[in-house]
């Protein structure tokens, strides 16, 4: 009887110990279960703000896009790009302007003190044999300098449309909230109002860029009108 009784006990406390084991077992995976719900749960705040942030993003594109074509854009790019390559073309020039200044003057400065040794007789014959390297100075000074000039006269030029470019989009966008603050009006009539917006901005500013590329490429002729002294009535 006893025997049984202690076979049972140790029955009893295996199953116990196996329980504990399992339970033990069940608390880790539970553990990990939260620990894999945490991260979940940080990642989906983590996708839930940048969904935010795409959203933000994404519809204030639509604004840009919706005031101003991705060709301007595109405009502003390629004068950036342009701007670039101009001032490293413009630099060959400047670097020869100034390699030729430096060497006329250090050569100025031997001459100098070569004139001293130089007789009445033999003047004119080294003022001729100075003559072509003269010249050659002067045509590549001349040169590097119209090419400088026009180089930077495109970089100024560029620069002054992408600053006017600029200008517009801040009043256009500044001018489209303000509009828009306060008013109950569905995406539709946004876009309609933008685009219009968008057009008259745009209209102005190719209109005066237009004319004064017109007027400065194009003369203008006076037309002289006769007095009705000089006309004749037969």
């Amino acid at each position: 009887m006893i025997a049984s009784l202690e076979k049972k006990q140790a029955e009893i406390n295996s199953d116990i110990n196996r329980r504990n084991a399992e339970e033990s077992e069940v608390k880790l995976r539970v553990a990990k279960l939260d620990d894999d719900i945490d991260k979940k749960n940080k990642q989906r705040e983590s996708l839930n703000q940048e969904i935010v942030n795409k959203e933000r993003e994404l519809k204030n594109l639509q604004n840009d896009v919706n005031l101003f074509p991705t060709e301007i854009s595109g405009f502003v790019s390629q004068g950036a790009r342009n701007i670039s390559r101009y001032t490293v073309l413009a630099s060959l020039p400047i670097f020869i302007l100034a390699y030729v200044t430096f060497y006329v003057f250090n050569s100025a400065a031997d001459f100098l003190q070569a004139y001293s040794l130089v007789t009445t007789d033999n003047m004119i014959a080294v003022f001729l044999s100075r003559l072509p390297f003269a010249m050659v100075a002067l045509g590549i000074v001349g040169a590097s300098y119209k090419i400088a000039k026009l180089f930077i006269s495109e970089i100024i030029k560029i620069n002054t449309q992408r600053l006017s470019l600029s200008k517009i989009s801040i009043i256009a966008k500044d001018v489209s909230e303000a509009s828009e603050q306060g008013l109950d009006m569905d995406e539709e009539q946004r876009y309609s109002l933008r685009t219009k917006l968008k057009m008259e901005l745009l209209r102005s500013h190719l209109k005066s860029y237009v004319e004064d590329e017109y007027y400065n490429t194009v003369p203008l002729k006076k037309k002289t009108v006769e007095s009705k002294e000089d006309i004749e009535v037969e």
